[in-house]
C-alpha cells in the first residue's frame, strides 16, 4: 500500500438533528482525491479473519458497506491496492477508504474500506434453502454461475487469483439476481514462477495443490473453488468436507478417486503414493442425480486433479450449461428481466476472441471477432464519457 493510503485521519463526531454522525477525510478509490464524508454505523453485517464489516449510511442517504482491517505494517495489505483496480459489475465496488489510530492503548493502525453494500450472500441463501428443504431453481444457478464465472475471469485477465472464493465471499441481491464477488483480503496478483503461501483458501474449498503445500499454483486455484461452490447449490451443503487437511483430501479421493502416479508426482513430489486406490464416482451420484448432463460436463471440467486441466474461468461462460441464459427472452424464475449478463467490455472480449460470437446472444457464428470487440471499445467509450459526465 503507498504512503498516502497508510496516513491516519481523525475521525470525528459530530451531532446533527439529535443523531450521533462520524465525519473523515476520506481518498476517493477511483482517484485518491480527498473529500470530507459524515457517515453512522447501521448495524452489523460480518467478521471474518481480518476485520468486521457493518452497515453505513452517509448523510446524502447513502447505503455502504464498512471494512474494518487492523493493520499490521509487518505484513502486506494488497486489498485496498486490488480494488481499487477491479471496475467490473460482478466484483465489489470500493468507493472510499482511510486509515485511523485506534484510541484504546496499545494504539494501532485501521484501515477503512467504504464499499458496496449488499443484504445476502451466496452462503445464506444455501442455509435458507437448507432449512426449507427447498432446492435452488436451476435456472437461478445458471444465474448465478454465470456471473461468478465472469467476475473471477475479469480478475483472472489482470492475473490476480481471489484465492479465499466461497459462499460467505459471494454477495447476493435475491430481488434482482445480481451477484458481486467480495472480500478480496487473500486476493494476490500471481508472477509465474514465484512462490507463494499454500495455506490459503477455506478448506472445503481449497485446490489439492494447496492442501498439499504446493507453493507454486496459478490463478487455476479459483476454479476448483468455484466448481466446490457450484456443487453446493445444488447439494445445499459442501461436497468436499473434511475435518484437516489430509482428511479434505480424502473426501476428494472418495468422490474422484486415487490420483494416477503421474498426477501425484505433478501435483506435489512429496504425494503419499500409500493411498488405497480408490475408483471415482460418478458426479450425477454424488449431486444426488439434481444436475442436468450439461452442468455436470461444466462441474466435470472444474473438479480437475491436475491445475491445467481445469477450464479457465471465461472458456466456461461458452459452455452448453448457459444456454438458456442465452436465449431470446430469457428471464428470471419470477418472471423478471435477467441482470446484465452480456454487457462485456472490450478487455473481456480479447480474452478468447474466438468464443465471442457463442458468448453474445443472437450473434451469427460467422460475426467476425473484431467487429464485436470494436463494438465494446465503442461501449467503453460510451461508459467512460458518462462517468465523467457524472463526477
Amino acid at each position: 500500500m503507498s504512503e498516502f493510503e497508510c496516513t491516519p485521519v481523525e475521525v470525528n463526531n459530530e451531532k446533527r438533528e439529535g443523531e450521533e454522525w462520524k465525519v473523515a477525510i476520506v481518498r476517493k478509490a477511483k482517484d485518491g482525491s480527498k473529500v470530507k464524508l459524515s457517515f453512522k454505523e447501521a448495524g452489523d453485517v460480518g467478521k471474518g479473519t481480518f476485520g468486521t464489516v457493518r452497515k453505513i449510511v452517509t448523510i446524502d442517504g447513502g447505503t455502504y458497506a464498512l471494512k474494518k482491517l487492523e493493520h499490521d505494517p509487518r505484513f502486506k495489505n494488497r486489498e485496498v491496492t486490488i480494488m481499487r483496480e477491479l471496475d467490473h459489475g460482478n466484483c465489489c465496488r470500493l468507493f472510499y477508504f482511510f486509515s485511523e489510530k485506534t484510541t484504546a492503548p496499545p494504539p494501532e493502525m485501521r484501515i477503512n474500506l467504504i464499499m458496496e453494500y449488499m443484504s445476502d450472500t451466496l452462503s445464506s441463501v444455501v442455509s435458507r434453502s437448507r432449512k426449507q428443504n427447498e432446492d435452488i431453481h436451476p435456472f437461478t444457478i445458471q444465474v448465478y454461475l454465470y456471473q461468478l464465472l465472469r467476475g473471477t475471469a475479469y480478475m483472472h485477465s489482470k492475473k490476480i487469483a481471489h484465492r479465499d472464493i466461497k459462499p460467505q465471499n459471494i454477495l447476493i441481491d435475491t430481488a434482482t439476481a445480481v451477484l458481486k464477488i467480495c472480500d478480496f483480503g487473500s486476493a494476490k496478483r500471481l508472477t509465474e514462477g514465484e512462490p507463494n503461501v499454500a495455506y490459503i483458501c477455506s478448506r472445503f474449498y481449497r485446490a489439492p495443490e494447496l492442501i498439499l503445500g504446493n507453493t507454486r499454483y496459478d490463478v487455476s486455484v479459483d476454479t476448483w473453488a468455484i466448481g466446490c461452490v457450484f456443487a453446493e447449490m445444488f447439494l445445499l451443503k459442501p461436497i468436499f468436507v473434511g475435518d484437516s487437511s489430509i482428511d479434505q483430501l480424502t473426501e476428494i479421493i472418495r468422490v474422484l478417486g486415487t490420483p494416477t502416479p503421474e498426477q501425484m508426482d505433478k501435483l506435489h513430489p512429496k504425494f503419499p503414493k500409500t493411498l488405497k486406490k480408490r475408483d471415482p464416482v460418478p458426479l450425477t451420484k454424488a449431486l444426488k442425480n439434481k444436475p442436468s448432463t450439461k452442468a455436470i460436463r461444466l462441474l466435470t471440467k472444474m473438479l480437475q486433479y491436475m491445475p491445467d486441466t481445469r477450464i479457465r474461468c471465461w472458456e466456461a461462460l461458452a459452455e452448453p450449461f448457459f444456454d438458456d441464459l442465452r436465449k431470446t427472452g430469457a428471464r428470471l424464475p419470477d418472471g423478471k428481466p435477467l441482470p446484465s449478463l452480456f454487457d462485456f467490455t472490450s478487455r473481456e472480449l480479447e480474452q478468447n476472441p474466438v468464443l465471442n460470437q457463442l458468448l453474445i446472444p443472437g450473434e451469427s457464428a460467422d460475426s467476425p471477432p473484431q467487429t464485436l470487440q470494436e463494438r465494446a471499445k465503442k461501449k467503453d467509450k460510451r461508459k467512460s464519457g458518462l462517468k465523467s459526465h457524472a463526477k
